[in-house]
């Protein structure tokens, strides 16, 4: 009984020594596609003096944002592993992204893992159009009135996010690692493209509970023109390829 017992605390510490379970922070670049060209946009306010409120935007054929995320990665340590992760582009072309990746861990030596994976994930993609400018004494949308000398105009959309990742991790102790990781995610868009007014930053003190204004393209106080041509229908498939470090600490190898 006493040897029993004792082969089978062995068996269990080595199934655990053989998992990892991590948490890891990275940043970098995210280098995204976009439509080149110039979008007008022109909304009509809901209150009784009708006011015009315009904004041009000229826009790129890429951008590049700068990139945080935030990981929890689990399963072996010689095979397959997990992570779940959330992912912020910040600047003219944001994105916030829910995902998983699953790929295999490569042991080269004790101290470097190779880890090829895919990535599948959800997003919210919002990109800059510019700033509408109050020139009476409130805007009204979707009869709510807004009472700030400006608001900005954002072009959002939800994405499917899929593809593939390449990780480089070098661990320096048995508990903490630094990583390199490479991804190109293509995004596949799902439901109707949406234009958001956002209240100025300047104003939330005075205005804490304004919530943003989200206005369909179909909507007849809505003028939403690309290169000359109106827009009612509109779909953006937005690729990014990501360039990431990352600090991660955890039960990372049983090899160290």
């Amino acid at each position: 009984m006493k040897n029993t017992l004792i082969l089978l605390f062995i068996l269990i510490g080595s199934s655990l020594q053989s998992q990892i379970s991590t948490f890891g922070i990275t940043m970098g670049t995210r280098h995204s596609s976009f439509l080149q060209g110039t979008f007008n946009t022109v909304f009509i306010d809901e209150s009784p003096s009708m006011d015009f409120l315009a904004t041009e935007t000229i826009t790129s054929a890429s951008y590049t944002s700068y990139g945080l995320g935030v990981e929890f990665g689990f399963g072996k340590s010689e095979g397959y592993s997990s992570v779940i992760y959330a992912d912020w582009a910040f600047g003219i072309n944001q994105m916030l992204s829910y995902g998983y990746n699953g790929g295999w861990n490569f042991h080269f030596g004790r101290k470097f893992i190779f880890r090829p994976n895919v990535n599948i994930a959800w997003g919210n993609n919002r990109f800059k159009l510019g700033e509408i400018e109050n020139n009476a004494a409130y805007i009204q949308i979707n009869d709510k009135e807004y009472y700030q000398d400006k608001m900005g105009v954002r072009l959002r959309n939800f994405v499917f996010i899929y593809g593939p990742q390449l990780d480089l991790k070098y661990n320096f102790s048995g508990y903490a690692a630094i990583s390199f990781n490479v991804s190109y995610d293509l995004a596949q868009q799902f439901g109707t493209t949406k234009v958001t007014f956002i209240p100025d930053d300047k104003d939330r003190e005075r205005y804490p509970h304004v919530a943003n204004a989200k206005v369909d393209l179909e909507s007849p106080n809505l003028i939403l023109i690309f290169n000359d041509q109106s827009i009612s229908n509109f779909t953006i498939n937005h690729n990014v390829l990501r360039f990431s470090i990352g600090l991660h600490l955890g039960i990372l190898s049983n090899s160290i």
